[in-house]
């Protein structure tokens, strides 16, 4: 887990093995409270986490990555395995950044979603089956987006009219869309509701909440994570 207390320094705790990618002092390591991890002089206003690494944006919307890299979620168009903190490749400003298993989305400024990194069960959301070191949009309408959320083999983005679509692994219901199949490469709507911001995914499941505070949720219900019982 990370965070960003004043003034924007990333802290993370737990394993810290993703940490270690950006900063190598910290490889292997377990903290049990906020350790500080160096960034250089890099000062994020967000930063998305995956399983073995962060993504993190600063003032001026350019996006940089340290993580493991066998599948590309380091976004720099390679698959070698480095431990620095680079930019991504491309050359596009940034305003959100999520992570998944082993791969990352991020809104650009004008609203698109990219995705690079593990395509596992179509996670990049692109309608292919390859692993993708390069940022590349999902193949749905352009947007505009203002949120995207991954999970394990699943994505969802928030369009700017509240509809939500969503991509991936679909065997526990994972895109609500009222039925369970096994993948759906591209993204598609989940009908009938508005949305105004988009939780966290949980274990095969996401949550989103709409304008009046509502909090609908959808998937698998694994240790009863859905909250309807």
């Amino acid at each position: 887990t990370c965070g960003l207390p004043p003034p924007n320094q990333l802290s993370c705790w737990g394993g810290m093995q993703g940490a270690g990618f950006g900063d190598p002092t910290l490889r292997l390591k377990r903290r049990f409270s906020p350790q500080l991890v160096s960034t250089g002089t890099l000062t994020f206003t967000t930063i998305g986490l995956n399983d073995d690494g962060f993504c993190g944006i600063v003032s001026g919307g350019t996006l940089y990555c340290a993580a493991y890299n066998a599948k590309g979620a380091r976004g720099d168009g390679t698959f070698v395995l480095k431990r620095t903190l680079d930019p991504v490749v491309g050359g596009r400003l940034f305003t959100k950044v999520a992570g998944g298993s082993q791969q990352f989305c991020a809104i650009e400024v004008g609203g698109q979603v990219y995705c690079w990194g593990s395509n596992f069960l179509s996670g990049l959301g692109n309608g292919e089956a390859s692993n993708n070191p390069v940022p590349m949009p999902i193949s749905f309408d352009p947007g505009p987006y203002t949120d995207v959320t991954l999970g394990n083999g699943t994505g969802c983005a928030l369009r700017i009219d509240g509809a939500a679509v969503c991509w991936g692994n679909n065997a526990s219901g994972n895109l609500g869309r009222g039925y369970a199949a096994t993948i759906e490469p591209v993204p598609d709507d989940i009908p009938d509701m508005i949305f105004s911001r988009l939780l966290p995914f949980m274990f095969r499941g996401d949550c989103g909440q709409t304008a009046n505070g509502m909090i609908y949720c959808w998937g698998s219900n694994f240790q009863s994570v859905i909250g309807d019982s």
